[in-house]
């Protein structure tokens, strides 16, 4: 993972979207990341084209929290994820 953009390592990371333990740390303050299952599921919702035009020489995607997925690893079948606390039709919710 790219640390330049990380939290300190003291502090415990937790997801964002489904709240699981992305880094553990010291008992107290957290700081929010996303969890490479949730990244994914974020990908997933994105046009393929677009992951197409992004992706790196090597055919994978690098995120900002450091996550590589090659291309091949993201659902091309066109059903939406259900990832928590994002919508996948208008007025559904998580």
């Amino acid at each position: 993972m790219d640390t330049r953009f990380s939290s300190p390592p003291d502090l415990t990371v937790v997801c964002a979207w489904c709240e699981a333990v992305v880094r553990s740390g010291a008992a107290g303050p957290v700081s929010h990341g996303i969890c490479r299952e949730c990244a994914r599921s974020f990908l997933e919702r994105l046009p393929f084209a677009y992951l197409e035009a992004i992706a790196d020489d090597d055919g994978t995607v690098t995120l900002l929290s450091g996550y590589r997925f090659p291309l091949a690893e993201v659902r091309q079948d066109g059903s939406p994820p259900r990832l928590p606390g994002f919508p996948t039709a208008k007025g559904e919710g998580g």
